[in-house]
């Protein structure tokens, strides 16, 4: 006869509890974390798009793990601007759409590590500031230019999960990032993507041992090793990692 739902149940049931049997009952608290997150991360791509819409509120879900990132790379880059030693803004050379930039009026703001309610706070504490004075004590201001060498949130997340610039279903495929900095891409990929695998290319030194730091410290934390299965982690291994030449 024909295998019904309740026998593939009684047969999955019967699996399980062997497996069970053969682990050390040190590892069974691990397991049972695992076997948890695992079953809330397929919960979650239930909607087959493998962004994490279906739940990526979740504690030890995608927002939890970038906010952890953001997190540990504010640590590491404590300035405003995160910027290398010695980086330079670029500023595009695109007059209609950059108009009046210069090195004297533009600053850098990392829009991943930052967004607007979070520099205004920045503004408003006295760590950052919006404006610059024309001449010296007097109150003619003018708005600073503000440039960002990352991606935003926002950016970002229209790139995963929208449809139109990603397909929204990356399995078994490669993303690689070219110029990838603070590696924000490839961490937004990490949590919002089922990419096969993630590869961040980055020439400055400072920002590949950074990010590599960085990575190490998100991704070997309880709340990313309890949000992601294993073989998710192992495909983070090639974050950031810069072919030497």
């Amino acid at each position: 006869g024909s295998v019904t739902a309740m026998d593939r149940l009684q047969s999955s049931v019967i699996l399980f509890d062997r497996m069970l049997d053969t682990l050390p009952e040190a590892d069974l608290q691990a397991f049972a974390e695992h076997a948890q997150r695992a079953l809330e991360h397929r919960q979650r791509h239930a909607c087959g798009c493998g962004c994490g819409c279906d739940g990526d509120e979740k504690e030890g879900g995608p927002v939890d793990f970038i906010s952890q990132v953001i997190e540990t790379v504010r640590e590491m880059l404590p300035t405003v601007d995160a910027l290398a030693p010695a980086e330079a803004i670029y500023i595009p050379d695109d007059p209609e759409n950059y108009p009046d930039y210069t090195r004297q009026n533009t600053v850098h703001a990392d829009a991943f590590l930052y967004d607007d309610d979070e520099y205004d706070a920045l503004v408003e504490s006295g760590a950052a500031s919006r404006n610059y004075c024309l001449q010296c004590g007097s109150h003619n201001t003018r708005p600073l230019n503000m440039l960002s060498h990352s991606a935003s949130r926002e950016q970002l997340e229209f790139i995963f999960c929208s449809g139109h610039v990603l397909p929204k279903d990356l399995s078994g495929r490669k993303l690689v990032d070219v110029g990838s900095r603070l590696g924000a891409a490839l961490y937004w990929g990490f949590a919002y993507s089922n990419a096969a695998q993630l590869v961040g290319i980055e020439k400055n030194p400072f920002f590949r041992e950074s990010a590599d730091r960085d990575r190490d410290e998100a991704l070997s934390g309880a709340l990313v090793v309890r949000a992601r299965a294993r073989a998710q982690r192992r495909r983070a291994h090639a974050f950031n990692r810069a072919p030497h030449g």
